[in-house]
């Protein structure tokens, strides 16, 4: 059900939300966007189950990364993006503070994909929530 599925804008950011877990269907995913989206800051938002290991080199097509959940993140698999681009990773704790971190940095015109397991499949639905309810972009 959680297929590229478009669920609408928020604040002019275009909602995306996917449910790729394995490195190769990651990449797939925001390769996608990249393609439909083009030149927009394309931001992933990608949260492991639990013991799964995720090369960070499949996000590489994000402009942003928010890894949302603790640990998982090993120096040797950070791309060289991450190296020339302090900005390209971010980690969020948990749910409410990957929506305080993307409410501070999102902006009008980004593309944000959630992607993997857990609470990620509820990040757009929080940011649709909060349009009054004639505007809500389902």
């Amino acid at each position: 059900a959680r297929s590229f599925d478009h669920l609408g804008t928020y604040r002019g950011v275009t909602l995306i939300d996917d449910d790729a877990i394995e490195p190769s269907d990651v990449a797939e995913t925001l390769e996608l966007a990249r393609m439909v989206y083009g030149r927009r800051r394309l931001w992933a938002v990608y949260a492991p189950s639990r013991g799964d290991a995720l090369p960070l080199s499949c996000l590489a097509p994000a402009d942003r990364v928010l890894w949302l959940g603790h640990g998982g993140i090993a120096d040797s698999d950070l791309p060289k993006r991450a190296s020339e681009s302090p900005d390209w990773l971010r980690q969020a704790a948990d749910h409410e503070e990957a929506l305080w971190n993307l409410d501070r940095h999102l902006e009008p015109g980004d593309v944000l994909v959630t992607l993997g397991s857990g609470e990620t499949g509820t990040i757009a639905d929080a940011f649709i929530r909060r349009l009054p309810r004639d505007r809500q972009g389902r």
